[in-house]
């Protein structure tokens, strides 16, 4: 969990999102302060251990919870989490991860609602993925580097959190996406799944 803070740190702090942590063995001052960043908000993002799920983390705005290596982790707490994050009747999605397939993870998706897809190989032919974050200011060189790459016959994919607009999530949405990209690209085919 901490080299997976570091990178988040890495990625994220130059765009202006913070990143906390959170773990049992932080303790004085370095806890208070990580407490305290998650509670304001500061830490936009928080990655930690089992010391996420005591009673004195309180979130501003749980909206996503990823969960990875899913099995050590029990179903109350993963529910502990979803409660965290409610707010006005709306509970953060969860992502949850394993790469270990074990009978308690059959288990916990006749339990617990929760569906599985399984990997079990990679693709033919894969090529290396590289992935860029990049802030909102940046958004129009965004659009020009599909554009170009659609006009050079390659596909582009653009991925909001929402379908249409929320009156309680501040997110991108999928419907007010494409109709902007339509007008901005107009010779482009833009498609909605």
């Amino acid at each position: 969990a901490e080299q997976h803070a570091i990178n988040f740190a890495n990625w994220l702090e130059p765009l202006g999102i913070g990143v906390g942590w959170l773990a049992g063995k932080q303790k004085g001052k370095a806890r208070e302060e990580a407490l305290a960043a998650i509670k304001a908000g500061s830490a936009k993002m928080v990655v930690g251990t089992h010391a996420i799920f005591q009673e004195q983390v309180v979130f501003q705005r749980l909206a996503l919870v990823i969960i990875d290596e899913q099995h050590r982790f029990g179903v109350h707490q993963r529910l502990a989490l979803r409660e965290k994050g409610e707010r006005e009747g709306v509970h953060p999605h969860q992502l949850i991860m394993t790469a270990t397939p074990i009978p308690r993870t059959l288990a916990m998706t006749a339990y617990a609602d929760l569906d599985t897809s399984v990997i079990d190989e990679l693709p033919p032919g894969r090529t290396p993925i590289t992935t860029v974050a990049l802030p909102d200011s940046r958004r129009a060189d965004v659009i020009e580097r599909v554009k170009l790459a659609c006009t050079e016959g390659k596909q582009a994919y653009w991925v909001c959190t929402l379908i249409e607009e929320s009156e309680v999530l501040e997110c991108q949405a999928a419907e007010d996406t494409a109709a902007e990209l339509q007008n901005l690209l107009p010779g482009l085919h833009i498609g909605l799944v």
